[in-house]
């Protein structure tokens, strides 16, 4: 009889252990952002995907630096769509930039023999990913995603081309 008691209270302890920390997450409100297929509905652009995609390509300015050194390359913009349909949290977590040139001639006339001046190429990667965080930071308001019928934050990613023609 003993043994079984025994097995009675472990068993016990172990469904407790499992059931309260459950009730004890009902009523928690989630504050970290959910992720796009975490959600019952995703937050979305005034107008749609299609919109969201003029907006950047009218407002995506290609740096005068990356085009000079021939600069091209993707950046992946992650950011939070907050419960109100605000942006923030924007940060790149991917930059594949690549330059043609290392320098690049400044000027087209030459003065004298040896007198040549160059632009250095290097900052023209942080200059794209800047370019790319701007556009995003500057979004309208989004609708907001929501889950159980709560407006929730979501976490956004959204790759960016910069491509010379």
């Amino acid at each position: 009889m003993k043994k079984s008691s025994l097995k009675l209270l472990i068993t016990l302890l172990f469904i407790l252990q499992v059931i309260v920390p459950v009730y004890a997450q009902i009523g928690a409100e989630r504050t970290d952002p959910y992720e796009m297929i975490e959600v019952e509905k995703k937050a979305e652009f005034p107008g749609g995907e299609e919109v969201l995609l003029r907006y950047i390509s009218e407002k995506l300015e290609y740096p005068i630096l990356c085009i000079e050194c021939d600069c091209q390359g993707s950046i992946l913009v992650e950011f939070i769509i907050e419960r109100d349909g605000s942006v923030s949290n924007v940060k790149t977590v991917r930059n594949t930039c690549t330059c043609e040139n290392e320098t690049v001639k400044v000027g087209k006339k030459k003065r004298s023999k040896g007198d040549e001046q160059y632009k250095d190429c290097s900052p023209s990667c942080a200059e794209m990913q800047e370019a790319a965080e701007r556009v995003v930071r500057e979004l309208p308001d989004w609708s907001p995603a929501t889950q159980r019928g709560k407006t929730v934050r979501m976490r956004y990613r959204l790759p960016l081309q910069f491509k010379l023609a």
